[in-house]
């Protein structure tokens, strides 16, 4: 254990990033993906990160209402006939709310 932790806090030849800050092994799969750069995602030789199923568009994929932020999907999202395993993100309990109103 004491060696995996050492090799964790190896510099990489930047001088700077330690192998520990770098993903490992990370699959990033059934995501939605709007306006979005490749300069984004991890690239090169300490990339350790596998793209799989996505969803990438430069236009709205069906969101509730982008003028008040609600970024919600639509039932009739395309997102839904490209990703069926994509699941309906609970946005209302996400983010700060009022102490009595946790659910």
């Amino acid at each position: 254990m004491a060696n995996l932790i050492s090799k964790l806090l190896d510099l990489l030849p930047d001088g700077r990033t330690f192998v520990g800050m770098r993903p490992r092994r990370t699959v990033f799969d059934n995501n939605v993906l709007v306006n979005y750069e490749e300069t984004f995602r991890l690239v090169g030789k300490y990339a350790q990160t596998e793209f799989c199923e996505n969803y990438i568009t430069d236009k709205d994929p069906g969101f509730v209402d982008t003028e008040r932020l609600d970024f919600q999907l639509k039932d009739s999202s395309v997102v839904y006939k490209e990703l069926p395993a994509f699941k309906r993100i609970p946005f209302e309990q996400i983010g700060p709310r009022k102490l009595g109103d946790r659910k």
